[in-house]
């Protein structure tokens, strides 16, 4: 089985320099991943590329914080994995109100019953 991808965080892998995915699903999760995990700027020549979700971090309000967050995930998603559809955003609370972590249900349109879960940690980053 060839690798089609590299997989996140990373790490020293089996054959090669780093752990490889083998699967439509994990690449995509990983780059899923990857592309939330990014705020603007971060991307060296794509400075558009993430999400830009950080910026939530420190909102006082967190109902409309977890609105706004879920409508940034669904929109940016919708717009840059075609093949990924959202079915669920949840929000986990947290002793630390500058940590926000979040559930995403997500389905791969292309396969049928992939139903996956990402589970993300937004933080300072410090």
């Amino acid at each position: 089985m060839k690798p089609i991808g590299i997989d996140l965080p990373l790490r020293r892998g089996n054959q090669g320099f780093f752990q490889q995915t083998f699967t439509t699903e994990n690449t995509i999760k990983t780059n899923l991943r990857n592309f939330l995990l990014t705020n603007f700027g971060e991307r060296p020549l794509n400075p558009t590329f993430g999400a830009n979700l950080r910026q939530f971090v420190f909102d006082q309000d967190v109902d409309i914080k977890r609105v706004e967050i879920e409508e940034t995930i669904r929109e940016s998603v919708s717009n840059n994995f075609d093949s990924v559809s959202i079915e669920r955003v949840d929000f986990e609370e947290s002793r630390d109100d500058n940590i926000i972590n979040i559930s995403i249900t997500f389905s791969i349109t292309s396969i049928p019953n992939s139903l996956d879960t990402l589970n993300l940690r937004l933080d300072t980053g410090i």
